[in-house]
């Protein structure tokens, strides 16, 4: 009897603990707040998202409308983006926020209620990704997050910044399948229902769990009346219905859990099992402390391994990487995706070839990988383009492995940036070829001086005569024509050796500052009238050029002699001679000829359409007396004299050219940075005979004869 009494007034007790004061709560709360505002995230099935006509469902919409009932308060349930349903809140629109997790900076804005779910929240990451085992290995990753997610603040936490932030977790999944991001952490119940939705479930992988977090109810700092209310009313919702509920939108297993079926089975054994489990608990025990001693200083030891490694991977310079059999890159230092420029993400998976020029991406696969299948290993140097355009030149070494677990093969390999040392050795070897120009040029130049020298003795006397008996011969003399034969043909003599005694740079001329504009022009006009119509002549000429200093008559040779080089290149077949002028500056690693100085010059460009030259022709082109012209139109000796001329001025001349592709000459003079010099007045006054003595001193005795007769000739 009195187990009875005991019963029944245990039952009473619970029905007043658990219905009058809720009820009584809820109804004194329902006289002062008669509808309760609510946001939530839309975008986070099955608790709550929105179907194809966009109207919200899940789990928390049906238990909010069954709290509606429970309490009699009006329920306004509005879902949106998350980050705009925590500004609600903030703003006063709302009074209560749903699926939060608790963190300790929200903890100071926000009170929580008890959690009702426990979230897993993974990082997921490509499936040609690996190494991916903690969050210290996320680094270097761009990883998408959602915008006002607790995630961002473990990131945060951890130095991790590089993060894409979405307005909801459909779109994290649908950049990811757009490949537009390879990481990202969102909630593990959102996350499988879209990669499912999307049929793109195989194609990711998560193998690190962030953290867990579990979902709250909360309203703003100090209205713990809401909360209290808001928890009374959810204390009505029985476990039956709350079950039916997540029943309804998570469904349920196909079979009973295997564990029921061996239920019977269990209990039949316990007794046995349990006098087996003493026994061995009591035999085993000390085993088990000392392998678990054992194991757990095997574990720190491959801790501390493996932090050693990775700490040497991450900081060595040299360049580790590994590849599949395809030339795709698995894996790689820091070293090497920051020579190229890349991030992470945008450098792992992507070939080799990739960053090479499309010329060389052909012989990627025909060189380098069949020589590793074949050969097992391959070594050499490449040349690659960096993110921003820049070449680079990479020593390495690559080797077949082949795991001994029967997994597949790969490729390891390690490298080394060589560009300085290839481009210097490039810079030595033109130097070499430069310094072995001038001093073929100036070899020949000091024997055709030399010559020049010794013809010029010769014309002398030669010139002299011819000029003394052309005064004095009658104008009807039948011998005037031959004189003035031998006359013309000697100084077209004087001509050459001119020309030779400039390119030897022992011709003596004048030299002052100009501006080549004019001169250029004079010269195209005079060139326009010479050369037929079927040549266009084009101008580019640089009126703000500096002045320099030369002799105007020896510019008016160049531009002269390369113009009528360019027009016989297109003289059968006709085309276009294109003449610029422009400013360059050199700086000290930007000279192209030993004789240079590091300073502003004028690059005058003259280029034909023309026929062009291969290799051969243009490292002979400046040798005296070569050339490739019929007997008759040309003595080899013009662009030897433009040569001579360009050097004895420091400045330098180069040519590039190609068979039927035309030919481009650039001519580098220096500015002068002064632009005053004093001027010469020469006298015009006409010579005056006298009784005085003059003495002259010669080597050779015909000039000193010429020389004493054409003085007494002149009085």
């Amino acid at each position: 009897m009195n187990v009875r009494i005991k019963s029944w007034w245990l039952f009473v007790c619970l029905l007043l603990y658990f219905f009058v004061p809720f009820s009584g709560q809820a109804e004194d709360a329902g006289k002062t707040i008669q509808t309760i505002i609510v946001v939530s995230d839309d975008n986070y099935p099955p608790y709550i998202f929105r179907d194809f006509n966009g109207d919200i469902q899940g789990i928390l919409v049906d238990e909010w409308k069954l709290w509606e009932n429970k309490t009699g308060l009006k329920v306004n349930l509005i879902a949106t983006d998350w980050g705009k349903a925590q500004e609600y809140l903030f703003k006063g629109q709302a009074d209560v926020i749903d699926t939060i997790f608790f963190t300790e900076k929200r903890a100071m804005q926000y009170d929580f209620t008890k959690p009702y779910a426990t979230i897993d929240v993974p990082v997921f990451f490509h499936k040609n990704l690996g190494g991916i085992v903690d969050i210290a290995s996320l680094k270097g990753f761009t990883i998408g997050v959602k915008k006002g997610d607790a995630c961002i603040e473990v990131f945060k936490k951890h130095g991790i910044t590089s993060l894409q932030e979405y307005d909801s977790y459909e779109a994290i999944v649908k950049a990811a399948k757009d490949r537009q991001i390879k990481v990202f952490s969102i909630d593990k119940p959102p996350a499988l229902y879209y990669l499912y939705k999307m049929n793109f479930e195989d194609e990711f992988r998560y193998s690190l769990n962030l953290y867990t977090g579990k979902f709250h109810r909360a309203v703003i700092k100090g209205r713990t009346d809401i909360l209290k209310i808001v928890e009374d009313g959810f204390s009505l919702i029985t476990k039956k219905e709350h079950d039916a509920i997540e029943k309804k939108w998570t469904g349920e297993l196909l079979t009973r859990p295997a564990y029921l079926r061996y239920v019977l089975f269990s209990f039949l054994f316990a007794g046995l099992l349990f006098l087996m489990l003493v026994f061995l608990n009591i035999t085993l025990r000390r085993k088990v402390r000392s392998k678990t001693s054992e194991l757990q200083d095997l574990i720190n030891q491959l801790k501390k391994s493996e932090n050693q490694f990775r700490n040497l991977f991450n900081s060595i310079t040299d360049l580790i990487y590994t590849q599949d059999m395809e030339g795709r890159f698995i894996s790689a230092n820091p070293a090497l995706h920051r020579l190229f420029g890349y991030d992470m993400d945008e450098f792992i998976g992507h070939s080799a070839a990739d960053f090479m020029e499309p010329k060389f991406q052909s012989d990627f696969a025909s060189r380098y990988l069949e020589m590793i299948k074949n050969q097992k290993f391959h070594e050499g140097i490449s040349c690659y383009v960096k993110k921003n355009k820049e070449k680079i030149y990479i020593e390495y070494r690559s080797s077949l492995v082949k795991p001994a677990d029967g997994g597949d093969s790969y490729i390891s390999g390690i490298g080394r940036d060589v560009t300085e040392k290839i481009l210097s050795k490039k810079k030595v070897a033109q130097l070499q070829k430069q310094v072995a120009q001038a001093q073929k040029m100036e070899s020949i130049g000091t024997l055709a001086g030399g010559i020049a020298h010794d013809f010029n003795n010769i014309l002398f006397p030669i010139l002299g005569y011819a000029e003394m008996l052309l005064e004095d011969i009658p104008e009807d003399s039948p011998f005037k024509d031959s004189l003035k034969g031998i006359y013309t043909s000697a100084l077209r003599a004087k001509g050459l050796v001119k020309q030779i005694l400039t390119f030897s740079r022992q011709d003596t001329n004048e030299l002052k500052l100009m501006k080549m504009q004019p001169i250029i022009k004079e010269a195209l006009k005079l060139i326009r009238s010479t050369i037929p119509t079927t040549i266009e002549i084009i101008q580019d000429i640089n009126p703000d050029c500096g002045v320099i200093k030369a002799d105007p008559t020896q510019i008016h040779q160049i531009v002269m002699n390369l113009a009528t080089n360019a027009y016989h290149a297109m003289e059968e077949t006709g085309g276009e001679l294109k003449v610029s002028l422009k400013e360059v500056e050199f700086k000290t690693l930007d000279l192209i000829h030993p004789n240079m100085q590091p300073g502003v010059y004028v690059c005058l460009v003259v280029a034909d359409t023309g026929v062009g030259m291969d290799k051969n022709l243009t490292d002979k082109i400046f040798d005296p007396f070569f050339t490739t012209k019929a007997i008759g139109k040309g003595t080899g000796m013009g662009l030897s004299v433009v040569h001579g001329i360009v050097n004895a001025m420091e400045g330098a001349i180069q040519v590039y050219s190609e068979p039927e592709k035309g030919t481009e000459f650039h001519v580098y003079l220096p500015v002068e940075k002064t632009l005053s010099e004093k001027q010469v007045t020469h006298s015009k006054a006409q010579i005056q005979g006298g009784i005085e003595q003059i003495l002259l001193v010669d080597d050779e005795e015909a000039i000193l004869t010429m020389e004493k007769r054409m003085l007494e000739h002149l009085g």
